[in-house]
């Protein structure tokens, strides 16, 4: 089983490797997990602490969230988390969403169960 915790918000929270193998992307960071959500996405403060170059990510799609409608780049991506002494690794795509006015208040992170790209 893959343990997680709670945040000071009471949040459940994972600590995992994201990697885009195809962008030379890697890096541990922060998961939110949201199980309500339709989709895996990197939020600002992830992308820029892993310099992830977008200008490079062609491929777009648009969602919608408790923020509003919000444009994110699609990267195939793994995503492992530690599971007793067994990693557990998943290949899934995932949205990444660059910082601007209107995301600078996203969460950092979100764990999501499927993704459907578009361009």
């Amino acid at each position: 089983m893959i343990h997680g915790y709670f945040d000071i918000r009471g949040r459940p929270r994972l600590e995992g490797l994201l990697e885009i193998p195809s962008l030379g992307v890697s890096g541990w960071i922060t998961f939110l997990v949201d199980t309500g959500a339709s989709a895996t996405s990197v939020h600002p403060e992830d992308t820029a602490k892993l310099r992830i170059p977008l200008d490079q990510m062609p491929d777009t799609a648009s969602f919608r969230g408790i923020g509003g409608i919000q444009t994110y780049h699609i990267a195939q991506a793994t995503v492992t988390f530690q599971d007793g002494q067994r990693l557990r690794t998943y290949r899934v795509p995932v949205g990444i969403l660059a910082l601007t006015h209107r995301t600078s208040v996203c969460p950092p992170f979100s764990v999501r169960t499927s993704f459907a790209t578009g361009r």
